[in-house]
């Protein structure tokens, strides 16, 4: 069985020893940033759903126009950390 109590602890000391704290905040602030600069920019064009922040590894939000609403779809803008 996994040592889940050596992985929680590891990660506090990352948090404590990097700047991965500072980082995903940056990270969060740029996409809603980016939502709110869309949604001025498109407002007559698409609608935009809430900030999703997923996981560590991800960020994102959807936006979608009539046409894409009436089938069912959305666009959607994703930030992620992984390579």
């Amino acid at each position: 069985m996994e040592n889940y109590n050596k992985y929680i602890s590891e990660y506090k000391e990352l948090l404590q020893k990097s700047v991965i704290q500072k980082t995903y905040n940056y990270l969060i602030k740029y996409v809603m940033n980016l939502k709110v600069y869309l949604e001025k920019s498109l407002l007559n064009k698409y609608s935009f759903g809430n900030v999703s922040l997923g996981y560590m590894n991800f960020t994102y939000f959807p936006f979608f126009n009539e046409y894409l609403r009436d089938r069912k779809l959305r666009f959607g803008i994703r930030q992620t950390t992984e390579t």
